[in-house]
C-alpha cells in the first residue's frame, strides 16, 4: 500500500543504504534512502483505514538514519500504536536497516500510529519504509504433509527449472505440473504429476512412492502415463474431521471467563449451549458460544462450526474471532452483532417495526451470504439450517448469517449429498426431508420462508388456538391466489413503499419453495432478483418523497393466478 504521512517532510541520503546485505528481510536500497520527518520537529502522526475490525494485521516499521549525527545531536524515539506503547528508544543505524515488527496480531477498524521523539533526543523522528501484512486462512487445510515431503525432495533431488515455491496445492492453481484434491476439511492431496512439464530431470526419485494417494504420474519426453490406481494404490480414507490447529487464536478458558466476566451477559441459547457478551482487552465486543457441558451431541457441530469460520470470509456471514478448547470447556468467540437476530425483530412487538427497505436490505445481506457459501466457496458449503433465528444483526441493520454447526462441505462434481435430515421444521426442505437428499436448492427453500417471514411478519409455523397448526406457505398460498396482497403484508410496516417492489418479493420467495428442488431458483438469481427489488423501492422514495401516498391510497389488487408449485412467470 502507498503510505501518507500528513504533515511530514521527505529527505534523501546522499549514500546508499546497505539493507540487502545487512538485513534479513532484504530492502531494496531505493526504498531505504528515502524517509520522512514531522513538520513540528516533534512526532510522525499518521493512521491506517482497516475497513474490517475482526481482521488481524502484522506490522513491520522499517528505519535507517540518513544523515551523519554530530556528536552533540541524538536522534532517538518511541513509537505507540491505538494509543497503546509498542517500542521505546530506537535509534536508527547510519545507512543501514532496523525493523521493528509486531511479533503478535494487531486488530481494529484503524491502525493509530505515533512516532515521537524522546525526551533526550535533539532530532525529529524519522520514517522509512512501513509494510503491513493481513492474516489470511485459507478455505482448505495446507497440503498433506506426507505429500509437501514427496515433492520437496524430488525437486532437491531431480531439480526443477520452474521456481515451486510456498504450499504445493495452495492457493489455486497448483504448482506447474502438479493436480490436487480437495478434501473439504481434510489437507488436498496431490494425485497427478507430469515431469516433463515440470523441469524434472534425471531417474524417477525414490521419492514417488511416498505419495500415497497418486493416481497418475506422466513423463512428457517418451509420452507414457502411468496409472497408479490400476497399480492397486488407492486414494486413503479419512476418518473423523481435522482437530483444530493450536495457533495465536486460541484462549484459554481462564481468558473466556475473564472476557465475558464470569458469563455474566446471557445474548442467546442455542440446542448445544449458550451465547454470552464479551470484550477483549482492545474493547472489540464479542460473543461467546459455550458449549454445555451436558451436551453429548454438540461437540461434532461446534467443530465443524469453529472450522468452517476459520476459513470463510465475507461481509455477510458472522466474523470468527477466536475460539476456546481446553479440556471439556469448547467455545466460540465472533463478532457481536448488537440488534440481535431478525427472528427477534419481526417478533418483538415492544421493538419498531422494520421499514419495507430495512427488510429489503436484510434479505438482500442475507442472500448474499448464502450465494458465497453455495458459489463463492471450494468446494461448496450448505447450510442446512437457514432460518431468521440465524440471521443476525449489527447496529447499522446490517445482516449476517450465523451458526454453522450442521453445514456440510460439497465435492467436486456431486450433484446431491445422501445425508442424515437435520433443520428446523418449517424451514426444512420437503424434498430433502422425504429423501434424504441434500442439494444447495435445500437452502434456497428454506432461505424462502424466511422472505416470506420479511414479507407477512409471521412465523414459519403460524399457530392456531382453533385448529392445526399452519406453515407460512400454505398461509399465503390462497391469499395470493385471491389477489389478496392487502393482507399478505405484515400490517406493521411502517411508512409508504412501491407497489411493484413489494410484488417482485412476493414472486421471489414464492419462486424459492416449491416441492420440487429442481424448480427452484439458485441463490444467485435470488441475489439479483432482491436488488431489483430494492432499487425500485429506492427509487420510489427518491422520486415520491413528502409526496407519497399512504399504502391504503396506492396498492392496487392484482390477482397473479401462481401455481404454488411452479416457478412464478413475470407479471
Amino acid at each position: 500500500m502507498t503510505l501518507n504521512v500528513p504533515q511530514s517532510i521527505p529527505f534523501n541520503a546522499s549514500s546508499a543504504v546497505d539493507s540487502v546485505n545487512h538485513s534479513e528481510y532484504k530492502l531494496p536500497s531505493m526504498v531505504m534512502d528515502t524517509a520522512v520527518r514531522p513538520m513540528n520537529n516533534d512526532s510522525l502522526d499518521f493512521e491506517v483505514d482497516t475497513s474490517d475490525p475482526t481482521l488481524e494485521f502484522y506490522i513491520y516499521l522499517h528505519f535507517a538514519e540518513l544523515e551523519i549525527i554530530q556528536e552533540n545531536e541524538q536522534r532517538e524515539f518511541n513509537i505507540n500504536l491505538n494509543g497503546n506503547s509498542w517500542k521505546e528508544s530506537v535509534v536508527p543505524l547510519y545507512l543501514s536497516s532496523t525493523t521493528i515488527n509486531s511479533s503478535t496480531p494487531v486488530r481494529g477498524p484503524k491502525l493509530k500510529f505515533s512516532i515521537y521523539k524522546t525526551e533526550i533526543s535533539t532530532l525529529p523522528p524519522i520514517l522509512n519504509a512501513m509494510e503491513v501484512y493481513v492474516f489470511k486462512d485459507f478455505l482448505q487445510a495446507p497440503t498433506d504433509q506426507e505429500d509437501v515431503n514427496a515433492i520437496m525432495d524430488i525437486k532437491v533431488s531431480n531439480g526443477v527449472a520452474k521456481i515451486w515455491q510456498g504450499d504445493p496445492c495452495l492457493p489455486r492453481p497448483a504448482w506447474d505440473g502438479l493436480n490436487c484434491k480437495d478434501n473439504g476439511y481434510e489437507p488436498p492431496i496431490i494425485i497427478s504429476l507430469t515431469v516433463g512439464s515440470s523441469g524434472l530431470t534425471g531417474n524417477i526419485s525414490a521419492s514417488m512412492a511416498r505419495f500415497k494417494s497418486l493416481e497418475y504420474l506422466t513423463t512428457t519426453r517418451i509420452f507414457v502415463t502411468y496409472d497408479l490406481v490400476a497399480a492397486k494404490q488407492l486414494p486413503r480414507t479419512h476418518q473423523g474431521g481435522r482437530p483444530l490447529k493450536s495457533d495465536n487464536r486460541q484462549f484459554t478458558y481462564s481468558e473466556v471467563v475473564s472476557i465475558t466476566n464470569n458469563f455474566q451477559k446471557i445474548v442467546g441459547k442455542g440446542g448445544f449451549g449458550t451465547v454470552y457478551h464479551g470484550c477483549l482487552s482492545d474493547d472489540m465486543q464479542v460473543a461467546v458460544k459455550m458449549l454445555s457441558p451436558s451436551s453429548t451431541d454438540g461437540s461434532m457441530q461446534f467443530l465443524t462450526e469453529a472450522q468452517l469460520l476459520m476459513r470463510v470470509h465475507h461481509r455477510n456471514l458472522t466474523s470468527f474471532v477466536r475460539y476456546c478448547n481446553e479440556g471439556t470447556n469448547f467455545g466460540i468467540i465472533y463478532e457481536y452483532m448488537a440488534y440481535g437476530n431478525l427472528a427477534e425483530h419481526l417478533s418483538d412487538k415492544t421493538r419498531d417495526a422494520l421499514s419495507w427497505k430495512e427488510r429489503l436490505q436484510i434479505a438482500v445481506d442475507a442472500a448474499q451470504g448464502l450465494e458465497y457459501l453455495h458459489h463463492g466457496c471450494k468446494p461448496p458449503i450448505i447450510h442446512r439450517d437457514v432460518k431468521t433465528a440465524n440471521i443476525l444483526v449489527n447496529e447499522k441493520l446490517q445482516a449476517k448469517i450465523a451458526d454453522f454447526g450442521f453445514s456440510k462441505f460439497f465435492t467436486e462434481g456431486q450433484s446431491h449429498l445422501s445425508t442424515a435430515i437435520v433443520g428446523t421444521m418449517g424451514y426444512l426442505d420437503p424434498e430433502y426431508y422425504t429423501s434424504n437428499s441434500l442439494t444447495e436448492r435445500s437452502d434456497v427453500y428454506s432461505f424462502g420462508i424466511v422472505l416470506l417471514e420479511l414479507i407477512t411478519g409471521k412465523r414459519a409455523i403460524i399457530k392456531s388456538y382453533n385448529k392445526d397448526n399452519t406453515n407460512i406457505v400454505d398461509w399465503v398460498s390462497p391469499l395470493l391466489a385471491r389477489g389478496d396482497t392487502r393482507n399478505i403484508i405484515d400490517p406493521r410496516m411502517p411508512g409508504n413503499f412501491d407497489t411493484n417492489s413489494v410484488w417482485k418479493a412476493i414472486e421471489t420467495a414464492i419462486a424459492c419453495v416449491p416441492l420440487i428442488s429442481i424448480q427452484r431458483p439458485s441463490m444467485s438469481h435470488v441475489v439479483i432478483e432482491l436488488k431489483e427489488c430494492l432499487e425500485i423501492e429506492k427509487a420510489y422514495e427518491q422520486d415520491c418523497g413528502p409526496m407519497m401516498k399512504s399504502f391504503n391510497d396506492t396498492f392496487d389488487v392484482n390477482p397473479l393466478g401462481l401455481e404454488m408449485d411452479m416457478v412464478p412467470q413475470a407479471r
